[in-house]
C-alpha cells in the first residue's frame, strides 16, 4: 500500500471518528477495523474483525450508520476550502483502492 493510500485512509478513519464524537456516537474497534477492511492490500486481511463483524453486526445498519458519518463530516468540511481540498486529495489517492469503506464513501455520494 502506497504512503499516500494509507494516509487518505487515515484522513477518511478521522474525518468519521471526529464525526460520531459530534453526534455522541460511538465507533467501536470493530467497526473501525472493517472500514479499512480488504481482503487484497491488507497482509495478511484482518479476518478476525471481519468474523467478529459478521457474528455481532447488522450489515446494512452498518453500512447506514458510517455512510450518514460520513455524509455529515463531508457536507460540514465543504464549508471550508482547505478542508475541501483535503477531502479531494485524499479520495483521489484512494481512487483504484480496495477496502471496505469506499463502499460507504460511494454509498454517501461523496465524490471528487
Amino acid at each position: 500500500m502506497s504512503t499516500a493510500v494509507k494516509i487518505a485512509k487515515d484522513f477518511l478513519v478521522a474525518k468519521l471518528l471526529e464525526q460520531a464524537a459530534l453526534d455522541g456516537m460511538a465507533i467501536s474497534d470493530i467497526e473501525k477495523r472493517m472500514f479499512l477492511f480488504s481482503e487484497t492490500s491488507q497482509v495478511p486481511p484482518d479476518y478476525r474483525a471481519n468474523e467478529k463483524f459478521e457474528e455481532d453486526y447488522d450489515e446494512e445498519e452498518y453500512e447506514t450508520k458510517i455512510t450518514q458519518l460520513l455524509q455529515r463530516a463531508f457536507a460540514r468540511d465543504q464549508q471550508n476550502k482547505d478542508t475541501s481540498e483535503l477531502w479531494k486529495k485524499h479520495l483521489v489517492a484512494l481512487k483504484d483502492a480496495d477496502f471496505y469503506g469506499l463502499v460507504m464513501v460511494d454509498q454517501a455520494e461523496i465524490s471528487y
